[in-house]
Protein backbone atom coordinates (compact mmCIF):
# COMPACT_ATOMS: atom_id res chain seq x y z
CA UNK A 1 0.00 0.00 0.00
CA UNK A 2 1.74 2.94 -1.06
CA UNK A 3 -0.78 5.47 0.94
CA UNK A 4 -2.79 4.68 4.06
CA UNK A 5 -6.22 3.53 2.54
CA UNK A 6 -9.06 5.38 4.53
CA UNK A 7 -11.05 1.93 5.69
CA UNK A 8 -14.53 2.77 7.14
CA UNK A 9 -16.52 0.23 8.81
CA UNK A 10 -20.07 0.83 8.79
CA UNK A 11 -22.21 -0.87 10.60
CA UNK A 12 -26.16 -1.35 12.32
CA UNK A 13 -24.75 -3.06 15.20
CA UNK A 14 -22.97 -0.76 16.71
CA UNK A 15 -24.04 -0.31 20.43
CA UNK A 16 -22.90 1.55 23.67
CA UNK A 17 -21.47 -0.27 26.77
CA UNK A 18 -24.27 -1.20 29.18
CA UNK A 19 -26.63 -1.90 25.79
CA UNK A 20 -27.34 -5.52 26.34
CA UNK A 21 -25.68 -8.77 26.01
CA UNK A 22 -25.63 -7.95 22.02
CA UNK A 23 -23.19 -4.75 22.37
CA UNK A 24 -20.44 -6.84 21.85
CA UNK A 25 -21.75 -7.39 17.83
CA UNK A 26 -20.12 -3.80 17.27
CA UNK A 27 -16.50 -3.28 17.44
CA UNK A 28 -15.57 -6.07 19.52
CA UNK A 29 -16.58 -9.11 16.92
CA UNK A 30 -14.91 -11.38 16.12
CA UNK A 31 -14.24 -10.56 12.59
CA UNK A 32 -12.30 -7.87 13.50
CA UNK A 33 -9.80 -9.71 15.05
CA UNK A 34 -9.85 -12.11 11.89
CA UNK A 35 -9.39 -9.38 9.38
CA UNK A 36 -6.30 -7.64 11.57
CA UNK A 37 -4.78 -11.08 11.68
CA UNK A 38 -4.66 -11.42 7.90
CA UNK A 39 -3.28 -8.18 7.40
CA UNK A 40 -0.28 -8.99 10.05
CA UNK A 41 -0.05 -12.16 7.85
CA UNK A 42 0.83 -10.18 4.54
CA UNK A 43 3.23 -8.17 6.24
CA UNK A 44 0.73 -4.88 7.07
CA UNK A 45 -1.04 -3.85 10.26
CA UNK A 46 -3.40 -1.08 11.89
CA UNK A 47 -0.60 1.73 11.70
CA UNK A 48 -0.71 1.01 7.44
CA UNK A 49 -4.79 1.71 7.23
CA UNK A 50 -6.71 4.51 9.00
CA UNK A 51 -9.59 2.20 10.19
CA UNK A 52 -13.00 4.04 11.81
CA UNK A 53 -16.24 2.52 12.90
CA UNK A 54 -19.11 4.49 11.77
CA UNK A 55 -23.15 3.77 13.23
CA UNK A 56 -25.28 3.50 10.12
CA UNK A 57 -28.78 5.05 11.48
CA UNK A 58 -32.35 4.34 10.57
CA UNK A 59 -32.41 7.72 8.90
CA UNK A 60 -31.74 8.09 5.09
CA UNK A 61 -31.16 11.45 5.52
CA UNK A 62 -28.33 10.91 8.17
CA UNK A 63 -27.56 8.32 5.98
CA UNK A 64 -26.61 10.36 2.98
CA UNK A 65 -24.75 12.44 5.40
CA UNK A 66 -22.46 9.87 5.91
CA UNK A 67 -22.04 8.88 2.49
CA UNK A 68 -21.37 12.76 1.69
CA UNK A 69 -18.40 12.52 4.69
CA UNK A 70 -16.99 9.51 3.18
CA UNK A 71 -16.95 10.83 -0.26
CA UNK A 72 -15.33 14.31 1.14
CA UNK A 73 -12.80 12.00 3.18
CA UNK A 74 -11.75 10.10 0.39
CA UNK A 75 -12.98 6.64 1.81
CA UNK A 76 -11.03 3.26 -0.17
CA UNK A 77 -13.32 1.10 0.97
CA UNK A 78 -16.17 0.38 3.22
CA UNK A 79 -16.81 -2.83 5.19
CA UNK A 80 -20.83 -3.47 6.02
CA UNK A 81 -20.89 -5.89 8.71
CA UNK A 82 -24.30 -7.26 7.99
CA UNK A 83 -27.12 -7.54 5.70
CA UNK A 84 -29.16 -4.47 6.74
CA UNK A 85 -26.41 -2.01 6.71
CA UNK A 86 -25.09 -3.30 3.41
CA UNK A 87 -28.63 -3.31 1.58
CA UNK A 88 -29.48 0.63 2.74
CA UNK A 89 -25.87 1.50 2.05
CA UNK A 90 -26.05 0.29 -1.43
CA UNK A 91 -29.38 2.19 -2.26
CA UNK A 92 -27.06 5.57 -1.99
CA UNK A 93 -23.90 4.26 -2.79
CA UNK A 94 -22.89 2.77 -6.04
CA UNK A 95 -19.29 4.13 -6.11
CA UNK A 96 -17.02 3.59 -3.36
CA UNK A 97 -15.54 -0.63 -3.37
CA UNK A 98 -17.88 -1.79 -0.24
CA UNK A 99 -17.43 -5.32 1.43
CA UNK A 100 -20.29 -6.98 3.49
CA UNK A 101 -20.58 -10.14 5.65
CA UNK A 102 -24.34 -11.04 5.54
CA UNK A 103 -27.39 -13.82 5.20
CA UNK A 104 -30.04 -13.75 2.56
CA UNK A 105 -32.57 -15.51 4.05
CA UNK A 106 -34.54 -17.57 1.03
CA UNK A 107 -31.99 -16.20 -1.46
CA UNK A 108 -33.74 -13.07 -0.58
CA UNK A 109 -31.81 -9.47 -1.25
CA UNK A 110 -29.14 -11.56 -4.07
CA UNK A 111 -29.38 -8.05 -6.12
CA UNK A 112 -26.49 -6.66 -4.41
CA UNK A 113 -24.18 -9.09 -6.57
CA UNK A 114 -25.32 -7.23 -9.69
CA UNK A 115 -24.31 -3.76 -8.29
CA UNK A 116 -19.73 -3.51 -9.28
CA UNK A 117 -19.08 -1.80 -6.21
CA UNK A 118 -19.92 -4.49 -4.19
CA UNK A 119 -18.34 -7.94 -3.00
CA UNK A 120 -18.20 -10.01 -0.11
CA UNK A 121 -18.82 -13.27 2.38
CA UNK A 122 -22.71 -14.40 1.72
CA UNK A 123 -23.13 -16.02 5.69
CA UNK A 124 -25.36 -19.17 5.81
CA UNK A 125 -27.36 -18.65 8.55
CA UNK A 126 -26.29 -22.15 9.82
CA UNK A 127 -29.14 -23.23 12.22
CA UNK A 128 -31.55 -22.89 9.08
CA UNK A 129 -29.10 -24.12 6.32
CA UNK A 130 -29.60 -28.19 7.06
CA UNK A 131 -31.84 -30.44 8.47
CA UNK A 132 -28.96 -31.76 10.33
CA UNK A 133 -28.42 -28.66 11.79
CA UNK A 134 -31.83 -27.94 12.49
CA UNK A 135 -32.11 -31.25 14.27
CA UNK A 136 -30.11 -30.44 16.77
CA UNK A 137 -32.73 -28.40 18.11
CA UNK A 138 -34.85 -31.40 18.99
CA UNK A 139 -31.33 -33.40 20.34
CA UNK A 140 -31.77 -30.44 22.72
CA UNK A 141 -35.18 -29.97 23.65
CA UNK A 142 -36.60 -33.38 22.81
CA UNK A 143 -39.93 -32.35 23.86
CA UNK A 144 -40.37 -28.92 22.25
CA UNK A 145 -43.34 -29.16 19.82
CA UNK A 146 -43.62 -25.19 18.78
CA UNK A 147 -41.27 -23.10 17.31
CA UNK A 148 -42.10 -19.20 17.65
CA UNK A 149 -40.02 -16.58 15.29
CA UNK A 150 -40.35 -12.53 15.83
CA UNK A 151 -39.53 -10.66 12.53
CA UNK A 152 -38.60 -6.99 12.58
CA UNK A 153 -40.61 -5.43 9.55
CA UNK A 154 -38.38 -2.09 10.38
CA UNK A 155 -35.35 -4.39 9.03
CA UNK A 156 -34.04 -4.65 5.71
CA UNK A 157 -33.95 -7.97 6.40
CA UNK A 158 -37.94 -7.80 5.78
CA UNK A 159 -37.02 -8.10 1.72
CA UNK A 160 -39.72 -6.56 -0.48
CA UNK A 161 -41.71 -9.58 -1.24
CA UNK A 162 -41.57 -11.23 2.55
CA UNK A 163 -42.88 -7.16 3.88
CA UNK A 164 -45.83 -7.72 1.48
CA UNK A 165 -46.82 -10.71 2.40
CA UNK A 166 -46.37 -9.71 6.58
CA UNK A 167 -48.68 -6.37 5.50
CA UNK A 168 -51.22 -8.68 3.71
CA UNK A 169 -51.60 -10.75 6.93
CA UNK A 170 -51.39 -7.70 9.37
CA UNK A 171 -54.70 -5.97 7.24
CA UNK A 172 -56.69 -8.88 7.96
CA UNK A 173 -55.78 -10.11 11.27
CA UNK A 174 -55.35 -8.79 14.41
CA UNK A 175 -52.80 -11.52 16.13
CA UNK A 176 -49.67 -10.91 16.37
CA UNK A 177 -48.01 -14.69 15.53
CA UNK A 178 -49.64 -16.17 12.16
CA UNK A 179 -50.46 -20.11 12.53
CA UNK A 180 -48.82 -22.76 11.24
CA UNK A 181 -49.16 -24.17 7.72
CA UNK A 182 -50.88 -20.39 7.08
CA UNK A 183 -50.09 -19.19 3.16
CA UNK A 184 -49.28 -15.77 4.96
CA UNK A 185 -45.72 -17.46 6.91
CA UNK A 186 -42.97 -15.88 5.10
CA UNK A 187 -40.05 -18.14 5.46
CA UNK A 188 -41.22 -21.17 3.80
CA UNK A 189 -38.12 -23.29 4.50
CA UNK A 190 -38.04 -22.82 8.49
CA UNK A 191 -41.76 -24.24 8.64
CA UNK A 192 -40.43 -27.03 6.55
CA UNK A 193 -37.44 -27.47 8.52
CA UNK A 194 -39.71 -27.16 11.51
CA UNK A 195 -42.03 -30.39 10.39
CA UNK A 196 -39.35 -32.12 9.87
CA UNK A 197 -38.64 -32.59 13.49
CA UNK A 198 -41.78 -32.81 14.26
CA UNK A 199 -42.81 -28.76 15.26
CA UNK A 200 -45.51 -26.34 14.79
CA UNK A 201 -43.93 -23.22 13.22
CA UNK A 202 -45.30 -19.27 13.59
CA UNK A 203 -44.04 -15.97 12.80
CA UNK A 204 -45.20 -12.61 14.36
CA UNK A 205 -43.85 -9.77 12.09
CA UNK A 206 -43.52 -6.20 14.16
CA UNK A 207 -42.99 -3.08 14.33
CA UNK A 208 -41.84 -1.23 16.96
CA UNK A 209 -41.06 -2.26 20.51
CA UNK A 210 -44.51 -2.30 21.80
CA UNK A 211 -45.75 -5.16 19.36
CA UNK A 212 -42.66 -6.77 19.65
CA UNK A 213 -43.57 -7.07 23.50
CA UNK A 214 -46.91 -7.95 22.37
CA UNK A 215 -45.96 -10.73 20.69
CA UNK A 216 -43.69 -12.55 23.17
CA UNK A 217 -47.24 -12.10 25.74
CA UNK A 218 -48.80 -14.04 23.23
CA UNK A 219 -46.69 -16.79 23.00
CA UNK A 220 -48.91 -19.78 25.21
CA UNK A 221 -46.65 -20.67 27.70
CA UNK A 222 -48.16 -23.51 28.77
CA UNK A 223 -46.80 -25.07 25.95
CA UNK A 224 -43.17 -26.71 25.39
CA UNK A 225 -42.21 -24.04 23.18
CA UNK A 226 -39.08 -22.72 21.84
CA UNK A 227 -38.07 -18.92 20.46
CA UNK A 228 -35.75 -18.64 17.42
CA UNK A 229 -34.04 -15.23 17.31
CA UNK A 230 -32.50 -13.40 14.33
CA UNK A 231 -29.97 -10.43 14.37
CA UNK A 232 -32.86 -8.28 13.40
CA UNK A 233 -34.20 -8.33 16.48
CA UNK A 234 -31.11 -6.51 17.71
CA UNK A 235 -32.07 -3.62 15.42
CA UNK A 236 -34.43 -2.55 17.44
CA UNK A 237 -33.26 -0.51 20.57
CA UNK A 238 -34.49 -2.25 23.87
CA UNK A 239 -35.68 -5.85 22.10
CA UNK A 240 -32.84 -7.77 23.15
CA UNK A 241 -33.30 -6.87 26.68
CA UNK A 242 -37.11 -7.22 26.44
CA UNK A 243 -36.50 -10.98 25.18
CA UNK A 244 -33.86 -11.77 27.65
CA UNK A 245 -36.40 -10.77 30.33
CA UNK A 246 -39.35 -12.27 28.95
CA UNK A 247 -37.65 -15.79 28.41
CA UNK A 248 -36.03 -15.69 31.73
CA UNK A 249 -39.49 -14.59 33.63
CA UNK A 250 -41.53 -17.70 31.87
CA UNK A 251 -38.70 -20.36 31.88
CA UNK A 252 -38.92 -20.54 27.87
CA UNK A 253 -36.05 -21.65 25.81
CA UNK A 254 -34.13 -19.07 23.56
CA UNK A 255 -31.82 -20.32 20.18
CA UNK A 256 -30.42 -17.61 18.11
CA UNK A 257 -28.70 -17.33 14.67
CA UNK A 258 -25.51 -15.51 14.53
CA UNK A 259 -25.54 -13.67 18.07
CA UNK A 260 -23.22 -16.24 20.49
CA UNK A 261 -23.16 -13.68 23.49
CA UNK A 262 -27.30 -13.25 23.83
CA UNK A 263 -26.96 -17.12 24.13
CA UNK A 264 -24.66 -17.01 26.71
CA UNK A 265 -26.39 -14.22 28.78
CA UNK A 266 -30.28 -15.92 28.51
CA UNK A 267 -29.99 -18.30 25.95
CA UNK A 268 -29.71 -22.19 25.03
CA UNK A 269 -28.39 -22.90 21.76
CA UNK A 270 -26.46 -20.80 18.99
CA UNK A 271 -25.27 -21.61 15.91
CA UNK A 272 -23.24 -19.06 14.31
CA UNK A 273 -21.07 -18.47 11.23
CA UNK A 274 -17.50 -18.71 12.12
CA UNK A 275 -16.91 -14.80 12.40
CA UNK A 276 -13.32 -15.09 12.88
CA UNK A 277 -12.89 -16.79 9.77
CA UNK A 278 -14.99 -14.36 8.22
CA UNK A 279 -12.80 -11.68 9.28
CA UNK A 280 -9.63 -13.43 7.57
CA UNK A 281 -11.55 -13.81 4.47
CA UNK A 282 -12.78 -9.96 4.54
CA UNK A 283 -8.61 -9.19 5.29
CA UNK A 284 -7.82 -11.53 2.01
CA UNK A 285 -10.71 -9.44 -0.07
CA UNK A 286 -9.75 -6.36 0.98
CA UNK A 287 -5.79 -6.67 0.42
CA UNK A 288 -6.76 -7.92 -3.32
CA UNK A 289 -8.92 -4.12 -3.43
CA UNK A 290 -6.18 -1.96 -1.93
CA UNK A 291 -2.82 -3.36 -3.55
CA UNK A 292 -3.74 -5.61 -6.15
CA UNK A 293 -6.55 -3.21 -7.72
CA UNK A 294 -8.90 -5.86 -7.56
CA UNK A 295 -12.52 -4.67 -8.62
CA UNK A 296 -15.08 -5.95 -6.40
CA UNK A 297 -17.27 -7.38 -9.35
CA UNK A 298 -14.95 -9.64 -10.15
CA UNK A 299 -14.34 -10.79 -6.81
CA UNK A 300 -18.17 -11.11 -6.26
CA UNK A 301 -19.93 -12.94 -3.45
CA UNK A 302 -17.86 -16.03 -1.71
CA UNK A 303 -19.23 -18.47 0.44
CA UNK A 304 -19.79 -18.76 4.21
CA UNK A 305 -16.16 -19.60 6.28
CA UNK A 306 -17.33 -22.40 8.39
CA UNK A 307 -19.93 -22.94 11.67
CA UNK A 308 -19.39 -22.29 15.07
CA UNK A 309 -21.73 -23.49 17.40
CA UNK A 310 -22.69 -22.37 21.51
CA UNK A 311 -24.62 -24.36 24.22
CA UNK A 312 -25.55 -22.65 27.45
CA UNK A 313 -25.74 -25.69 29.93
CA UNK A 314 -25.85 -23.61 32.95
CA UNK A 315 -29.13 -22.34 31.32
CA UNK A 316 -29.96 -25.44 30.09
CA UNK A 317 -29.87 -26.47 34.46
CA UNK A 318 -32.04 -23.33 35.25
CA UNK A 319 -34.63 -24.79 32.73
CA UNK A 320 -34.30 -28.08 33.88
CA UNK A 321 -33.14 -29.50 30.59
CA UNK A 322 -30.32 -32.62 30.93
CA UNK A 323 -28.62 -32.50 27.44
CA UNK A 324 -26.70 -35.77 26.68
CA UNK A 325 -22.99 -35.61 26.65
CA UNK A 326 -23.38 -37.01 23.29
CA UNK A 327 -25.24 -33.99 22.36
CA UNK A 328 -23.14 -32.07 24.37
CA UNK A 329 -19.65 -32.50 22.19
CA UNK A 330 -21.40 -31.47 19.40
CA UNK A 331 -20.36 -28.01 20.51
CA UNK A 332 -17.44 -25.84 19.98
CA UNK A 333 -18.27 -23.55 22.86
CA UNK A 334 -19.98 -24.43 26.21
CA UNK A 335 -20.92 -21.71 28.79
CA UNK A 336 -21.22 -23.27 32.37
Amino acid sequence: MNAKPKIRVLSSYIYRKGSGPHEEMGKENKWFNGFVKQLVRNGYSLNDVDVNFVSLSSNRENDINVKRRFNDEGVSLVICPGTDAVVRWSKIESSIPTMYFGAHPENNGLELSRQINVCGVRLNLPLIWSSKNFSIIKKVLPGVDALYCPLNLESEFAFDNVRELFNAYRQRNDKSWIPHGSHYIGHRSISFLAEGIGCHYHEAPFIGLDEFKKALNAIPTSRNVAIIGFNDIALLPGAVNSIEKYVTENDIPLLWINNSPIISACGVVDYSSDFYRVGIKIGEIALKILTENATPNSIGLVEDQGEKTAINLKRCAELGIKVPEDVVALFDVKHQ
